[in-house]
């Protein structure tokens, strides 16, 4: 059992970083390829086991049967998707599709939402309570913006 959690966390970490790589690239100020973020995006969400394109057009509460597991919300899957649609709407925001990144944003809160907190949590993920309030934020800037 704690060889199977420890190959789970090591995996969460690799995904992890990968989206901190993205999410460094988005917010450098610098050109970024925005069809390589969006390759590498699928990438990630293809190796955690989640179609992105689905997840960015399903209802919100339908979201959650992607990452419940015998009726019960698994944590790190669930941030995993929340945090792929949070970048999914930076990138949106980038390229001023204002209607994409509201949606990914709506998605990601609302997954983020779910997320439970951990008592002994041993990785380096962003809080999903200060994650939903920056999610929140920036989709008021968008509103106000447009």
């Amino acid at each position: 059992m704690q060889q199977s959690r420890d190959y789970l966390m090591r995996f969460i970490e690799r995904l992890s970083q990968a989206l901190g790589d993205i999410l460094n690239r988005l917010l450098r100020g610098q050109a970024v390829e925005f069809t390589e973020v969006a390759s590498d995006l699928n990438s990630v969400a293809h190796r955690a086991g989640f179609d992105l394109e689905l997840a960015r057009h399903m209802a919100p509460e339908s979201l959650l049967d992607m990452v419940t597991t015998n009726g019960t919300v698994d944590n790190h899957r669930c941030w995993v998707l929340a945090e792929l649609l949070f970048l999914h709407g930076l990138k949106c925001g980038k390229v001023n599709d204002v209607e994409g990144a509201l949606q990914s944003y709506e998605r990601s809160a609302s997954l983020y939402g779910q997320v439970q907190p951990e008592k002994d949590a041993t990785h380096d993920l962003p809080e999903p309570r200060s994650r939903v309030e920056e999610v929140q934020d920036r989709m008021l800037k968008l509103r106000d913006d447009s």
